[in-house]
């Protein structure tokens, strides 16, 4: 009985979960965790598991956000994304989408971290089953 139970400690590290997304847990390694210090001090890791598009997903908090960062099967850092309320888009970024998009409703922003470019994901809808997402830098260019 106490192999049965030693076993059982010590397989509970390896054991993974799943989630009705068919996602899986896991504990990121030691590169994820480093990339994670480096680029955001302080964060505090809340979750972590693999996307069905293979992707590492590590929900951390960090200034006060709570930020999904992406890695792909080599521990790579692929993008992070985090939500955004209107009141927090820089103003370039409100007038071009005013002027390019007037009749529609903003949905829902997401801030996306890449590293060669980094901008704002916003779900536009006008209230008719017309909805689509529209990609702007902080500096108010339409990406497309």
């Amino acid at each position: 009985m106490k192999k049965l139970v030693l076993l059982i400690m010590l397989s509970l590290p390896v054991l993974v979960a799943c989630d009705e997304d068919d996602s899986v847990k896991t504990a990121p390694n030691n590169a994820v965790m480093e990339f994670i210090e480096r680029r955001y001090p302080g964060a505090t890791l809340r979750a972590s598991e693999y996307e069905k598009n293979g992707l590492l997903e590590i929900e951390i908090l960090h200034d006060g956000k709570v930020k999904d960062v992406y890695f792909d099967s080599q521990s790579r850092w692929v993008y992070t994304s985090w939500d955004v309320s209107g009141t927090e888009l820089p103003q370039p970024v409100y007038s071009a989408i005013a002027e390019a998009y007037h009749g529609y409703r903003v949905d829902s922003i997401d801030f996306i971290e890449r590293e060669t470019i980094s901008y704002y994901s916003i779900e536009l809808d006008r209230g008719d089953e017309t909805e689509f997402v529209v990609n702007v830098t902080p500096e108010g260019e339409i990406l497309n």
